[in-house]
């Protein structure tokens, strides 16, 4: 068994609860969706920098901002559906809790990389 399955049997009996559970998973999701948003935001950033110190190009650099940017929202519409869906139809799972500690890591270290370059 998994250490989540044992943590489960040591949990409070409120804690295990749907309704409780239920609103954890909202509140996680919905901050991973807020979240995911922000690194996309800086990802963004860190492409137009990046094209900004190497080319001189004003309608390249609009090109390049307005593309980006329908594609990260495409990017981020299909994350925060997949996930919702995945957390809805697996909630109470260690399936579900795995999904979030892949998204944050993940999303940190986008988030890294995005602010180093």
């Amino acid at each position: 068994m998994g250490r989540l399955s044992e943590l489960h049997y040591k949990l409070p009996v409120w804690m295990k609860s749907e309704i409780f559970l239920g609103v954890v998973t909202l509140i996680l999701w919905l901050i991973s969706a807020v979240f995911s948003l922000y690194v996309m935001l800086e990802f963004q950033q860190m492409i137009l920098r990046v094209y900004g110190t190497c080319c001189f190009d004003r309608w390249g650099f609009q090109v390049l901002r307005q593309w980006s940017t329908i594609l990260f929202v495409g990017f981020w519409l299909a994350f925060v559906i997949i996930t919702g869906e995945f957390h809805y139809q697996k909630m109470r799972t260690e399936s579900s809790w795995k999904l979030f500690k892949r998204s944050y890591l993940t999303l940190f270290f986008i988030l890294l990389v995005a602010l180093v370059l």
